[in-house]
């Protein structure tokens, strides 16, 4: 009996966010699989489907992921992708159900999996890692014994130190003898910070790349934005304080609200009436103080 098997050679030159892709010079329609987001792509290629045996992930160049479907066989049974057979495109194919070792039942794809996770190994780049009471960054590297703790402005060997990790908006590289901190990219608008204009530090569970990327809030795990979400050096968060200045009258509210899409918010200002001032404490106006002047004039 003849074997029957599909090349699952997926697109790998990204033309837009949704649309067609080029595979050898012919397009390939992505209308055939899902975009999803509930699976994080580390690198290019095709990957076993955790949720079902008769479909596979295809990562694109932008790390974005594919549900895709196997191919119908001859004699009308859906095919299951061979799960070692990846991620090289060119390699891996679907097969026949009885020459396939698939321990997952198929399951309805159109049902998104538990969240994605962090996984933690002995071989990954630790997410989240802290930062120290002086403000400077440090994080976890893998190193041929385990992973070890950097911290910005530490020595190191440019030729030996070649991965990289860090935090949030941030990462330590090895340049000339130092680790030293750089942001990863954003766009900052009149103190204004869009969510997608901005990208952040997600880190990577390969051993092969260079310890992580700085990424689209879309593409990090639901544990790393909930960690970032979390973490007062990271986030801003909505509060309001007293004027600098000291008009007693002014205080100042900002509200960077991830729901609105915005990371970062400039202050507004704001008046207590005339004959009140602020009360930080309080977070709110309250009657004057003796000796205050609450008839200051308050833009």
């Amino acid at each position: 009996m003849l074997k029957f098997f599909a090349l699952l050679s997926f697109a790998v030159v990204v033309a837009a966010r949704e649309g067609n892709f080029t595979n050898n010079g012919k397009e390939v329609d992505t209308k055939s699989g899902k975009l999803i987001d509930w699976y994080t792509c580390e690198a290019q290629g095709n990957y076993p489907d955790p949720t079902t045996c008769d479909h596979y992930i295809a990562c694109t160049t932008a790390l974005l992921a594919y549900q895709m479907p196997c191919q119908m066989g001859q004699t009308n049974y859906s095919q299951r992708y061979v799960r070692d057979s990846g991620p090289v495109e060119a390699d891996s194919y679907c097969d026949y159900p009885k020459n396939v070792d698939c321990d997952l039942a198929p399951t309805d794809a159109t049902t998104p999996p538990p969240a994605i996770t962090d996984p933690v190994t002995t071989t990954t780049t630790t997410s989240a890692p802290p930062t120290t009471p002086g403000g400077l960054l440090s994080c976890g590297l893998v190193k041929p014994g385990g992973i070890v703790t950097v911290t910005e402005g530490d020595d190191c060997n440019p030729i030996e130190d070649c991965k990289q990790c860090g935090d949030c908006g941030h990462y330590l590289v090895c340049l000339v003898d130092k680790w030293e901190k750089i942001g990863c990219d954003e766009n900052e608008v009149n103190g204004t910070i869009k969510l997608d204009e901005k990208l952040f530090w997600r880190p990577s569970h390969s051993a092969a790349d260079i310890g992580g990327v700085c990424s689209p809030w879309a593409r990090l795990s639901n544990e790393t934005r909930e960690t970032y979400r979390e973490d007062p050096n990271c986030k801003e968060i909505c509060k309001v304080k007293a004027d600098p200045e000291g008009n007693v009258r002014k205080y100042l509210y900002t509200d960077p609200n991830l729901d609105r899409g915005t990371w970062k918010a400039p202050a507004f200002e704001f008046c207590c009436e005339e004959g009140t001032q602020f009360d930080e404490t309080r977070e709110q106006c309250v009657l004057c103080t003796t000796g205050n002047d609450c008839t200051v004039p308050c833009p």
